[in-house]
């Protein structure tokens, strides 16, 4: 080999790629395939280059593919963390023997934790073609041709879907809460049904058109009092999809990683074209917390996403979202004002308890549904069906020791209420 070939071989070696560079190169290639852009996120923050990719799945099968592209662009690497649903890998330098900087060469995490689907490319620095080319095989790998639902990526995420269709429970079968149903027939539902109706008085009572049918609703209320009902019932009554978003499903121990799964979240929804969504953020005041407390970072940023996503700049009119709390008081003061609507879920009164007995105890009179209702003042719906289930079991007891066919009678359900406390 002639010596000036020599150079031009280290020169290649030794090439780097501007951020720029880098960036035409991946959306072209996500042009090219036609990849949703919620799929791939590329960023270059405090000096470090960062690409991640959010695979509608990840398995077995793809982790040992990502250890074939990493054996196929890089030289030097060693395996730094391998278990089923996870794998970290760790780029060496060109002599193994040396450790200098090691931390600063390029590093690839797959994860399919906790509800986490994500390949994450890393590099301190500038990237090398070698490196760019790694970046674009798991970019064609993971994310091209994919035909995945809107539906089907939230699922894949770790968010419950319940569909309309599979739903029983409507809004008459709701028991008690005439108040609490009324405010949802006009706030979600009919305006859902009818948007023609409330479009056509928007625009002869006001001097600019502004679409007024709901975008965020919050359900408050103590636990058990039926807010996670209500939303798969809206589910059944408007046609939405419900994607439920747990909590634990969001939070991740990896810096910005949270904020970011929730945007995708939002994001994916916001792209779906023939799929109503209703996203229900359960548990909303632990996501974002009032800023008269003290807030992490990462808090600062999940109330950030929210704060945008909800009813702000980047609001979408395909999906409604809704939150549910059992502290009211501690969600933070701008989040509270992008929701149209707070519909209060008290504990329900006797006459509401009434209503519930004749679900669960309707082989008692009026008069003992009375009574009992008046014993059962204080409990929550979920409380009150677990007090008739207790009281069931008892009877199935004494039944099964008298050899006898009777129903619980109201002392019974007494009986079995005596165990809870309110």
């Amino acid at each position: 080999m002639r010596e000036d070939d020599k150079n031009t071989d280290m020169k290649e070696d030794t090439k780097q790629l501007t951020f720029g560079e880098i960036s035409s190169e991946v959306r072209q290639i996500i042009e090219r395939n036609k990849i949703p852009d919620h799929m791939v996120e590329l960023s270059y923050e405090r000096n470090e280059f960062f690409l991640r990719i959010y695979p509608t799945e990840i398995d077995e099968k793809a982790i040992h593919e990502v250890l074939s592209i990493a054996k196929k662009h890089l030289e030097n690497w060693r395996i730094h963390t391998f278990d089923k649903n996870y794998i970290s890998i760790q780029a060496l330098n060109s002599s193994i023997f040396q450790t200098e900087n090691i931390l600063d060469n390029i590093k690839i995490r797959v994860s399919a934790l906790s509800g986490e689907k994500i390949i994450e490319i890393t590099k301190k620095g500038y990237v090398r073609p070698e490196e760019l080319n790694l970046v674009i095989s798991c970019i064609k790998r993971f994310c091209a041709n994919k035909t995945h639902s809107p539906i089907e990526q939230l699922a894949a995420l770790g968010c419950p879907v319940y569909y309309p269709e599979k739903e029983e429970m409507t809004l008459q079968n709701y028991a008690g809460y005439d108040s609490v149903k009324k405010q949802i027939l006009e706030t979600v539902i009919m305006p859902v049904q009818h948007p023609d109706v409330y479009d056509a008085i928007v625009k002869s009572t006001r001097k600019n058109f502004e679409n007024n049918r709901p975008k965020a609703v919050l359900f408050s209320g103590p636990p058990g009092v039926g807010k996670t009902t209500m939303a798969r019932i809206l589910s059944k009554e408007t046609g939405y999809y419900l994607v439920y978003v747990p909590l634990e499903n969001i939070m991740s121990a990896y810096y910005g990683e949270s904020s970011k799964r929730l945007a995708l979240i939002f994001d994916i929804a916001a792209v779906a074209q023939n799929e109503k969504i209703i996203l229900f953020l359960d548990e909303i005041d632990s996501l974002a917390p009032s800023r008269n407390e003290k807030l992490f970072e990462a808090t600062r940023r999940m109330l950030s996403v929210l704060l945008r996503k909800i009813d702000g700049i980047e609001s979408k009119k395909n999906y409604i979202t809704i939150g549910a709390t059992n502290r009211k008081e501690d969600i933070d003061e701008a989040l509270m004002s992008r929701f149209d609507t707070v519909i209060e879920f008290g504990l329900p009164e006797k006459s509401d308890i009434e209503k519930i007995l004749e679900l669960f105890a309707r082989q008692l009179s009026a008069g003992n549904r009375s009574a009992l209702a008046e014993k059962l003042t204080g409990f929550s719906p979920r409380t009150i069906k677990d007090i008739c289930n207790r009281a069931e079991r008892i009877q199935a007891r004494i039944n099964i020791s008298t050899h006898g066919m009777e129903l619980p009678d109201v002392a019974v359900y007494h009986e079995a209420a005596s165990t809870y406390a309110k």
